[in-house]
């Protein structure tokens, strides 16, 4: 199951871009790229902030490609608070592009130095955002991510996160940075990443995003105690033999369950939600509600940083889970 197995049915017709349904932020962020800043200005305004979460993060990806636009965006409003949140964005995402993706012990140590010169940069960005925009949890979050990168202590973490829970106790971004920072492979360990996964979810509000992050702790235990070294078959049959489990399809069913009690969901987070959902019900062996959860999410193709824990190629073993659950 590693490689494609299942090539009897056609593929789906896939949408690969990173803004999924939120077309407004697909015109906006085209519009940026040939020198209309005001457009990303102004479809940042007024969102949610699961929503505008979800923009920040497309922006300062395209930003770290070319960020003459948000330059002139800088020099034209000067102090601008969204400009700033996004500033620090575009610095993450050029810190993640300076590391690559490549295993610790596969990348280099110049990779690690640009990492961490760019994440300290991000943190003081993000320090920067708060000033200016104090009532907003987004530049809390910016801290928090930034520490990924070898920036910062627990307490400045314990710090940026009450705050910025304060501003929003069930912002997505803020706790899915959270999880990962206290991840095992990260700062912390299996104990820490579930505590804080399950804590997110506690009391959320039905449809609320938050409630698939203990999915996401699963992914996350599975890869390091099964997968840190290898993408064997042997390794992928641990992984599959643990989302069998009881408990933990049990904890699945349960999050899938508060998530979906809303209704559709569409914009922010939602598609990645519908991913981790598709992911854990393949890797479990569940064809029917690994198809419904396709079913949420397709056309789009979401959520494929996760597949890659398991599968060579995190996009190639999107289409594999599908065709599976197709079969």
């Amino acid at each position: 199951m590693l490689k494609r197995l299942f090539r009897g049915l056609a593929d789906p017709v896939l949408d690969d871009d990173p803004a999924f349904d939120d077309f407004d932020l697909r015109a906006a962020r085209d519009r940026a790229r040939g020198g209309d800043w005001q457009a990303a200005r102004d479809v940042l305004h007024g969102a949610d902030h699961e929503v505008r979460g979800r923009r920040f993060a497309v922006l300062g990806d395209t930003a770290a490609a070319d960020e003459s636009w948000l330059a002139a965006w800088e020099r034209e409003e000067p102090g601008h608070p969204d400009a700033a949140i996004l500033r620090a964005a575009h610095l993450m995402s050029a810190a993640g592009r300076a590391r690559g993706a490549a295993s610790a012990k596969h990348t280099t140590a110049e990779q690690f130095a640009g990492f961490a010169s760019l994440g300290a940069a991000a943190r003081a960005a993000s320090r920067r955002a708060i000033e200016l925009a104090p009532a907003d949890p987004a530049p809390w979050d910016g801290v928090v991510s930034s520490m990924l990168t070898g920036n910062g202590s627990m307490p400045e973490f314990n710090d940026a996160m009450r705050e910025g829970l304060r501003r929003d106790r069930y912002h997505f971004e803020l706790h899915l940075s959270a999880v990962t920072y206290l991840c095992r492979k990260w700062y912390g360990s299996h104990e820490k990443m579930f505590a804080a996964a399950r804590k997110a979810a506690d009391g959320a509000p039905a449809g609320a995003s938050v409630h698939v992050l203990p999915v996401f702790a699963h992914f996350e235990y599975a890869m390091r105690e099964y997968c840190w070294d290898t993408r064997s078959p042997e390794a992928f049959l641990q992984v599959c033999q643990y989302f069998g489990r009881r408990d933990v399809a049990a904890e699945v069913d349960a999050c899938a369950e508060r998530f979906r009690a809303a209704g559709p969901r569409r914009l922010g987070r939602a598609p990645t939600a519908y991913s981790w959902l598709a992911l854990a019900n393949v890797l479990a062996g569940r064809p029917a509600r690994a198809r419904a959860a396709f079913a949420e999410l397709l056309p789009y193709r979401a959520g494929t940083g996760a597949w890659g824990y398991f599968y060579l190629d995190g996009a190639d073993g999107f289409l594999t889970g599908w065709s599976w659950a197709h079969r």
